[in-house]
């Protein structure tokens, strides 16, 4: 480094040394060494007129530019919609917070919150929103150049009874407009372009160039904007302007296009089962002096009679065997397999006691009332002979319902028997009882193939051991189920159980009634159906049938469901003992549902966001096709306050007096309309005025109390008749004799005139020749 002159350091650039100002009060500054030399003169800048081109929201680039991005909003919605609609959502989004505070309860975990939200409700809104401001470009462009239109485009076209100077000129880029436009291959598109050419029409008026203004009441009407481009015959702008209102409510409901909803995901999964039912079920190794049906007949009361929820692994009609799978759900989720139900139903009949009294299968010994008094029954069912007997109680109006059992029958006949009698204890009736009832029912075993679908939301953990007899008492809970094929089986052996069911009696000490626990089951069950008529034979077999179904299907699942030792190397070929041929093979093919916050398209939101767009998609291709056309015109279009200075000036100074002739030896047409804008308003004033004051002279005014009078109130005083240029350009366009001037462009000049009159009163520049 080089210290130099003025205490700075320099890089000692020998080759190209640049000059380091010194103006700086820092110890140390180095130079860029590829600026100017020192003896190198600056470069003088060439300054070129800049070419007149199309406003860039008109160009190819502007409109090109909006159609794509149209283009990409309404294929990002239908693509969208296409995976919503096939895929059951967008994508799978994690579960919200429900609380702003997290488990300490001091600081707040709004992170994902905030950052879901930027995903599916602020983007879109984002996009319609800076898409909406782009399309009002193009609308701020054709505003603004619409004035121009009107002097120069064919809806100002020349008319041939004009002689004034420049009539007929304003079109020499007649055939000429193909060099601006990227349409010339469309021939269709040329002929329009002439014949809107050769219309003869009259000149735009001033309410249509000078006095035009969609820009006042934009933003706060733009419905009414719209309602005067159409009055003005602007249907582009008028198009435009309801477009982009209709872009305001979509960016809007842009936030509502995508929403999360919580659907359900299904999974292949691989399942086990480790338990099955023997065809001939050996009660030898579970059933013993200590096994009790209490507990059967205690879930059997609180499911069937008052409504409980089974246990796991069955309904109140079927139990099914159980199958589990090496998964460990987070939320509440459900398995769907094909596995097996078994189930047990009755096919009753019911007796007529009146028939079997006159046969002699029904009788009476003793007396009712004492302690002799027994009922005894004996008759054959379906091949199989049946002898009861039924001890009347001492006490009146005493409720009979029993079971009784018989597993003694011969294999052609069944095997078993299980029914009941009901009455109620009446001394004048002929056996004792009135109301009779006598049901006969052989029991039918069932194996059938079921779908069923049970909860999985408290698997066990990875390290329980996978198998049912370890999972949690919340897994297995039958969700739904749908038998599809049955199949009888023999179960001899449950007549054990069978045989021991009319022996226990209900727990209730303050019991009146005579009946035993599966009776006593039926008759609630009734009971809760109909009230007043419990005793109806038909509605308590029915009751009567539901409740064995129940003990039965309970029974499987607390002592009938035997467990596969899969490390057994036993050999024994006995079949009461060995597992049927599916038990040993334990896999099966399940589905795992699991509920899951998807991402969704909503259709409303949707369908009207891309109505939205595809107007606004409409509009610009009009856009394009006008701009295309009319690109020789939207070339004059002046900006800022010079740009219109230099419009309205004409190329010589003003003179002293002007002149009333449209010469353009005249001063500026400009500065005539504004003259004779304040002439206007100047004798509006005036006669205001006047009229005024002849109100106020024919008025009397209140005199005061010595007797003068009072100074009448000036309606209009002097300061109001400096008139400011707002004010007069409002008059201008209410006026209506200032309406009758015609407007057009001579080369780059505004010129204004007032159209002449026949002797008729009429405009001979407005008729066509």
């Amino acid at each position: 480094m080089k210290f130099q002159s003025g205490g700075h350091w320099a890089f000692p650039w020998p080759l190209y040394r640049t000059k380091c100002q010194s103006h700086y009060h820092w110890p140390f500054q180095f130079c860029w060494p590829f600026g100017r030399k020192d003896n190198e003169p600056p470069k003088a800048k060439k300054l070129q007129v800049p070419k007149k081109r199309l406003p860039l929201s008109l160009r190819e680039t502007g409109l090109g530019a909006n159609i794509a991005l149209q283009l990409a909003i309404l294929s990002g919605i239908v693509a969208l919609w296409i995976v919503s609609s096939k895929r059951n959502g967008i994508v799978a989004v994690p579960d919200t917070p429900s609380s702003l505070f997290d488990s300490s309860g001091v600081s707040m975990s709004t992170a994902r919150l905030w950052t879901y939200a930027l995903l599916w409700t602020f983007l879109p809104t984002f996009i319609l929103s800076r898409y909406r401001d782009c399309f009002g470009g193009v609308l701020d462009e054709l505003k603004s150049s619409q004035p121009t239109m009107e002097l120069c485009s064919p809806s100002g076209a020349w008319d041939p009874t004009c002689h004034a100077p420049g009539c007929g000129k304003e079109h020499r880029w007649e055939g000429k407009w193909e060099l601006y436009t990227p349409l010339r291959f469309l021939p269709v598109i040329v002929k329009y372009h002439h014949r809107m050419i050769r219309k003869r029409r009259q000149r735009a008026t001033p309410q249509q160039t000078i006095l035009l203004d969609y820009g006042s009441l934009g933003y706060s009407l733009p419905i009414y904007n719209a309602w005067r481009a159409l009055r003005n015959r602007h249907f582009l702008v008028a198009a435009c302007m309801l477009v982009k209102s209709a872009l305001s409510v979509a960016s809007a409901l842009a936030s509502s296009i995508l929403a999360v909803a919580t659907v359900v995901t299904s999974v292949s999964v691989t399942l086990h089962a480790d338990s099955y039912v023997f065809d001939s079920w050996d009660l030898s190794s579970t059933y013993s002096n200590t096994t009790s049906l209490r507990p059967a007949f205690d879930l059997v009361s609180a499911t069937v009679v008052n409504g409980a929820s089974p246990l796991a692994w069955m309904t109140p009609s079927h139990s099914f065997r159980p199958f589990y799978g090496d998964f460990s759900p987070e939320t509440l989720s459900s398995v769907t397999a094909l596995t097996t139900a078994y189930s047990a139903t009755l096919d009753c009949d019911i007796l007529d006691p009146q028939a079997l009294g006159q046969e002699g299968e029904i009788y009476m010994e003793g007396q009712v009332g004492t302690s002799d008094g027994v009922v005894k029954f004996n008759f054959t069912h379906r091949g199989c002979a049946v002898y009861k007997w039924l001890r009347l109680m001492e006490a009146p109006s005493t409720v009979y319902v029993r079971s009784w059992a018989v597993t003694d029958c011969s294999l052609a006949s069944g095997r078993m028997r299980y029914g009941f009698f009901a009455g109620v204890s009446d001394a004048s009736a002929a056996l004792g009882l009135s109301n009779l009832t006598l049901v006969a029912c052989q029991p039918v075993f069932w194996n059938s193939s079921a779908l069923v679908t049970v909860s999985a939301a408290s698997s066990p953990a990875p390290s329980a051991p996978k198998t049912s007899q370890g999972q949690n008492p919340e897994y297995g809970q039958v969700i739904s189920s749908s038998i599809l094929r049955s199949d009888p089986f023999t179960l001899s052996s449950y007549g054990t159980y069978l045989g021991d069911m009319p022996l226990y009696a209900p727990t209730d000490p303050s019991e009146e009634f005579s009946m035993d626990a599966v009776g006593r089951l039926s008759y609630d069950c009734a009971t809760e159906q109909n009230a007043t008529d419990a005793l109806s034979s038909t509605l308590l077999t029915a009751a009567f049938q539901t409740v064995f179904s129940a003990v039965f299907a309970t029974m499987v699942r607390l002592v009938g469901l035997k467990h596969i030792n899969t490390n057994s190397t036993s050999t024994s070929t006995s079949t009461s003992t060995s597992p049927p041929a599916d038990a040993a093979a334990p896999v099966m093919d399940g589905l795992l549902s699991m509920p899951q916050n998807r991402l969704f398209v909503v259709r409303s939101p949707a369908a009207a966001v891309m109505a939205a767009v595809a107007a606004a998609f409409a509009v610009t291709v009009w856009t394009a096709f006008y701009a295309a056309i009319n690109a020789p015109a939207l070339l004059q279009r002046q900006d800022l306050i010079l740009g219109h200075a230099m419009m309205t000036m004409t190329d010589h100074h003003p003179s002293p007096s002007p002149s009333p002739g449209p010469g353009p030896d005249s001063d500026s047409d400009m500065a005539r309309y504004i003259a004779a804008v304040k002439a206007d308003a100047l004798q509006c004033v005036r006669d205001e005025e006047e009229a005024e004051e002849a109100r106020r002279r024919s008025s009397q005014y209140p005199t005061e109390k010595n007797g003068a009078q009072l100074k009448p109130p000036s309606s209009l005083g002097d300061e109001q008749r400096s008139l400011r240029g707002k004010d007069l350009v409002e008059y201008a366009g209410k006026a209506e004799g200032l309406r009758d001037w015609e407007c057009w462009l001579e080369g780059d000049k505004l010129r204004l005139r007032k159209v002449p009159y026949d002797n008729t009163g009429v405009n001979p520049g407005s008729q066509a020749v």
